[in-house]
């Protein structure tokens, strides 16, 4: 399995054209938060800098936060193609017993960390708000949405595997785990204003 965040943008996009299936839509929704996170850590840097605070304790936890965010969403980027090439394989192999649903867990699991990652950074950007100049406003709007197109996305497949797990309860969990990420981060989108 090819580590897609070690790859040039354009091979990457090319891959994802491919007729493969995997990087697909949960390696999209990971680029995309991640491209979130750098949004939000560009603006934090800019404010902080230009208000001199760029090295106080609370600065440097926020920006470590942010980063390790992103790293975390390219991480969950590699794990979502290997959870689909297995679920991929055992679809091909006609297999639906214990093996598969075990690999619909998994494809389901892996994009519901992305959504909370996500709804992680949602508070950052709304309180970052205040710091932020009208120059560079445009950019921390623009991180709100892609967090949003990100999560909505990385929903879409959990989803996309819950609709084939038996277990309800488990189903059930994951559906009010994704519903109270999702209200979180509609408290904090301010994409609109």
């Amino acid at each position: 399995m090819a580590d897609y965040s070690k790859q040039s943008l354009q091979i990457f996009l090319a891959e994802l054209a491919s007729e493969k299936g995997a990087p697909g839509g949960g390696a999209a929704a990971a680029v995309t938060g991640a491209m979130a996170a750098s949004l939000l850590g560009m603006t934090v840097r800019i404010n902080r800098k230009r208000t001199g605070k760029q090295n106080t304790n609370g600065a440097l936890a926020l920006l470590r936060s942010i980063d390790t965010s992103r790293e975390m969403l390219l991480r969950l980027m590699r794990e979502d193609a290997a959870a689909f090439e297995k679920i991929n394989q055992l679809y091909k192999k006609k297999e639906k017993g214990e093996l598969w649903q075990r690999a619909l867990k998994q494809g389901a699991e892996v994009p519901l960390k992305m959504s909370r990652v996500l709804s992680d950074l949602a508070p950052h950007m709304l309180r970052e708000k205040k710091w932020t100049s009208a120059w560079l406003m445009s950019d921390l709007v623009e991180s709100a949405i892609l967090c949003r197109a990100a999560f909505q996305s990385a929903r879409l497949n959990s989803e996309v595997n819950l609709r084939r797990i038996k277990d309800a309860g488990y189903v059930r969990q994951v559906n009010q785990k994704l519903g109270v990420m999702e209200r979180r981060l509609k408290r904090y989108d301010f994409s609109n204003s």
